[in-house]
């Protein structure tokens, strides 16, 4: 899935599933794909019949997130 400034790759857990190892090759396959369209790499999973918590999670490398609460705390302190 590709849109704006991200690449992003999305995987799905089974319902019922406890836990999830993420491989480095599905973070490699995205990064590849992001480098390739010079876009930021993202990782959603997302949770089928998930209960009392969020479905949908989203991956991004650290700096971008810092990048992004930087932005966060700017605006808060306009």
């Amino acid at each position: 899935m590709t849109g704006g400034l991200l690449h992003v790759e999305h995987k799905r857990v089974e319902p019922g599933t406890k836990s999830i190892r993420i491989p480095r090759e599905w973070l490699a396959k995205v990064s590849e794909g992001a480098r390739r369209r010079a876009r930021t790499p993202g990782l959603v999973v997302t949770f089928e019949g998930a209960r009392g918590h969020e479905t949908d999670w989203l991956m991004l490398p650290l700096d971008v997130a810092k990048r992004l609460m930087d932005l966060q705390i700017a605006e808060d302190d306009e």
